[in-house]
């Protein structure tokens, strides 16, 4: 009985030191500190003056490029340029160096001339241009330095076109003829010499106006 007695011992003893084990590891775990989690604050990006400077630097450099660019793509010897008669009749320009003849067929009449055959015109100072008896159409050409003086020429002209100022009223057109280039006093000239050939042309009054302002005898045309 003694043996028994013992066996129930023991076990009862294992089973207190277990719970006790048991007890100090839940305690263990309950005693482990926690880490505290920092708040990280979110910090709105800073842009300097450098940035802003260097930006706007960038921004300027990239334009200016892009303008050169253009402006080298338009001053092509072999690009083609279209170009407007203001001359009645047929026009034929050329010259010696020039690379093509290039021909209007009537006023109005528009035509591609290399940039490079405008510019043979330009520094032979040629009635063609300067006159003139056609005008450049394209204004993106005309921005560039080169061209500064033939666009000077056509931003003074009140009137582009002759038709328009064969239409005035007579005092208007008498005061137009007094401020107008070679080319386009020739032009209305033409005109109204073809308009008293073929009888298209009414205005006996102009051309009593243009014979006495431009010095001309228009007026033996009128049958």
């Amino acid at each position: 009985m003694a043996t028994v007695g013992n066996k129930k011992t023991t076990k009862a003893t294992s089973t207190k030191a277990a719970t006790v084990k048991k007890t100090a590891t839940t305690a263990k775990a309950k005693t482990t500190p926690v880490k505290k989690v920092e708040k990280v604050e979110e910090k709105e990006p800073t842009i300097s003056a450098k940035d802003v400077t260097s930006a706007v630097a960038s921004g300027v450099a990239a334009g200016v490029e892009a303008a050169m660019e253009k402006t080298h793509k338009q001053s092509n010897d072999s690009d083609l340029i279209t170009c407007r008669s203001v001359t009645f009749g047929k026009l034929i320009v050329s010259g010696k160096s020039f690379d093509d003849v290039y021909i209007f067929y009537n006023y109005g009449d528009t035509c591609e001339i290399s940039v490079k055959d405008l510019k043979t015109l330009r520094s032979t100072r040629s009635r063609f241009l300067f006159d003139p008896m056609f005008m450049i159409e394209d204004e993106e050409f005309l921005e560039q330095p080169e061209w500064s003086r033939l666009k000077k020429l056509y931003d003074e002209l009140t009137y582009k076109d002759a038709v328009e100022i064969l239409n005035l009223p007579n005092d208007r057109f008498e005061k137009a003829l007094g401020n107008l280039p070679d080319g386009f006093i020739k032009a209305i000239q033409s005109a109204i010499s073809t308009g008293l050939t073929d009888g298209t042309f009414d205005s006996i009054n102009k051309v009593r106006i243009f014979d006495r302002v431009c010095g001309t005898d228009l007026k033996c045309l009128i049958g």
